[in-house]
């Protein structure tokens, strides 16, 4: 009994299998720049939560204590006549300073007799830029 060999299969499997590989690879690859992506808007949106919950609680503390309004503002406004808010919008003021990585600026104002206004500005370390965030409250009582 002859045996014949095809000399023209030698080595297709092995070619077939390195592109095989490749094709894997760019994939893997893919999914890994996805993550990465998506790790980079995870930190970006945590920053902005951090904002958000700091000016929260210092519009909070204004609604509160409407009658010391001006004692809230960063850097001071005037006179105040309550020691106990003038220490609480330093305790805020100090926070703010260390709560999100980048912060650049912090300001608590009242731009008129019935407005309390907070403005938050940092540098988002996920890209580079400066994200803000502006919140108001009416601070009439």
């Amino acid at each position: 009994m002859t045996h014949y060999r095809n000399t023209r299969q030698l080595g297709s499997s092995l070619i077939e299998a390195m592109i095989s590989i490749i094709i894997l690879s760019f994939g893997i690859l893919g999914l890994a720049k996805f993550q990465i992506g998506m790790l980079v808007q995870t930190t970006d949106a945590q920053s902005r939560l951090a904002a958000t919950a700091l000016a929260e609680e210092l519009l909070s503390m204004v609604r509160v204590d409407v009658r010391n309004a001006t004692c809230y503002t960063t850097p001071a406004q005037g006179a105040c006549g309550s020691t106990f808010a003038a220490s609480q919008a330093k305790v805020w003021a100090n926070k703010a300073a260390r709560a999100i990585p980048g912060m650049t600026s912090y300001v608590a104002s009242m731009p008129d007799t019935s407005t309390f206004k907070v403005d938050l500005v940092w540098t988002s370390k996920a890209f580079n830029e400066p994200r803000s965030l502006r919140v108001s409250t009416d601070a009439r009582y």
